[in-house]
């Protein structure tokens, strides 16, 4: 992992001390050095790792150190949403999502995440969602490469459905 913001700048501190102190080593701190416009030896300050780049400094002037962080995030470490919904569902019914295991989504990396609006007046929980397990089953049809949730209770309900795609989860 590439180091961070505050790490480098705490290293570019260090730097800046050390130099500093070679000055001060050449000079007296109070003493200006009148006639000299840049360094006898000019040199290039270099940056390695996971931040890279070079500067040339000889002291005739301010320099800027441009720079370029390696951080690579491969697209196939994420997880993707592939349907977040609410959907009302009368007793028996079902409803079907498709979850694109044609466009690069494995089977394997399916998730379904189901649950009931709680209509319970005397709950505290009134009006919020739970878990639904005892009212609902839902699950993943490779053959036609469709999520289904199907309403088991003799009632009408809302359900929220979340379907992602994460292949660090096979």
């Amino acid at each position: 992992m590439p180091p961070s913001l505050s790490a480098l700048a705490s290293k570019m501190g260090q730097l800046f001390s050390l130099i500093s102190g070679r000055i001060d080593d050449k000079l007296d701190k109070t003493a200006a050095a009148q006639s000299a416009l840049k360094l006898h030896t000019p040199f290039t300050l270099t940056l390695q790792g996971g931040c890279n780049g070079s500067a040339q400094i000889n002291g005739a002037g301010d320099v800027t150190l441009t720079t370029s962080l390696d951080v690579i995030i491969p697209p196939a470490l994420s997880t993707t949403v592939l349907h977040e919904t609410l959907i009302t569902l009368m007793p028996g019914g079902h409803q079907e999502f498709p979850i694109g295991t044609n466009f690069g989504h494995p089977i394997e990396s399916i998730r379904v995440e189901v649950k009931v609006r709680n209509t319970d007046v005397n709950s505290p929980l009134n009006n919020g969602f739970i878990n639904a397990e005892g009212v609902a089953s839902w699950g993943i049809r490779p053959q036609d490469s469709q999520a289904v949730v199907i309403n088991h209770s003799t009632e009408t309900l809302e359900f929220w459905v979340y379907i992602t795609s994460d292949p660090r989860n096979p």
